[in-house]
């Protein structure tokens, strides 16, 4: 967990950037389609966002990271990560039956956003910035089935994205 702590209108506020945890789930489906609702002309539900997730063959909700209030762990903004495993074809053997597929960990960043209330603060850049350390540095855990270290990272926008 990273805690940070900004200054609004006076006075400061604490918040804590930090992985999703397994139970969180539905609460952060709720609050990406609550947030992409002003966004869309046709918003997703938040079956959608649980969907995708829950069809994901590499999800992790650690792999979900949020801003959360200190105050009150209400989700304010959220990013994922997602891990892939991308084929760059064979290894170049001329025997097709005996060649491997040469693949490399790749990290994909997507579900940027903020509930209307929390934006203009830098949350989601510093959402960014965690993803991507993240995808460089791994985990630093010693279960090899859960490692993030990523080889290739990609950032998805919308077609329409503008800043």
């Amino acid at each position: 967990n990273i805690t940070v702590t900004l200054e609004e209108d006076g006075s400061t506020v604490d918040y804590i950037i930090r992985g999703l945890q397994d139970n969180e789930i539905g609460a952060w489906a709720d609050f990406c389609a609550t947030v992409f609702f002003d966004k869309k002309p046709n918003p997703p539900p938040a079956s959608y966002f649980k969907r995708h997730y829950d069809n994901d063959p590499n999800r992790q909700a650690n792999l979900i990271r949020v801003v959360v209030t200190a105050d009150t762990g209400n989700i304010v903004s959220s990013c994922r990560i997602f891990r892939k495993n991308v084929s760059l074809g064979s290894s170049g053997s001329t025997t097709a039956s005996s060649t491997p597929m040469t693949s490399i960990s790749a990290g994909g960043i997507g579900e940027v956003c903020t509930s209307q209330q929390h934006r203009r603060r830098g949350l989601s850049k510093l959402l960014l910035q965690d993803a991507i350390r993240i995808m460089k540095e791994g985990n630093n855990n010693n279960d090899s089935s859960t490692s993030t270290s990523m080889q290739v990272s990609m950032l998805h926008a919308a077609p329409a994205f503008s800043t």
